[in-house]
């Protein structure tokens, strides 16, 4: 009786599931935050970047890719500042934002997602971090 209702499970969820593809990026290296959220607010300043690939320049239907990314940190300066200060925190937050738009032949998806991350300084070299994103996802 079990495998009769784990082969039907089956066949009914066939049925309902849907392929994704994640854009790709050739410079990742460049803007982590495209694929670790915890990155966001790692850095002393707000970081803005945009991207653009296209790929198999000249065909008909040929995959292209647009970005669009910011971050910054919250409250790093009190982290950073010396052992002295009465206001020293030992970890600080972080937000950032990205805006995609994915085209390969006649399908387009376009996304905007919001990041955010806590970053746990350890010692004078080590910090820690914890990153979380959401987003909406829009199909054509």
């Amino acid at each position: 009786m079990k495998r009769i209702i784990a082969a039907i499970a089956t066949i009914v969820s066939m049925g309902t599931a849907l392929g994704q593809q994640r854009p790709q990026y050739t410079q990742y290296m460049i803007n982590p935050l495209l694929v670790n959220p915890a990155v966001s607010g790692s850095e002393d300043y707000v970081d803005i970047k945009a991207g653009y690939r296209n790929q198999w320049l000249g065909m008909d239907g040929a995959p292209t890719t647009m970005f669009l990314s910011a971050h910054a940190p919250l409250g790093k300066g009190r982290v950073m500042a010396s052992n002295r200060s009465r206001n020293k925190k030992n970890g600080w937050h972080g937000i950032g934002a990205i805006v995609t738009n994915d085209k390969i032949g006649p399908s387009t998806n376009s996304t905007f997602s919001a990041s955010y991350s806590y970053h746990l300084k350890l010692s004078k070299d080590v910090v820690a971090s914890l990153g979380v994103l959401a987003g909406l996802r829009a199909t054509a």
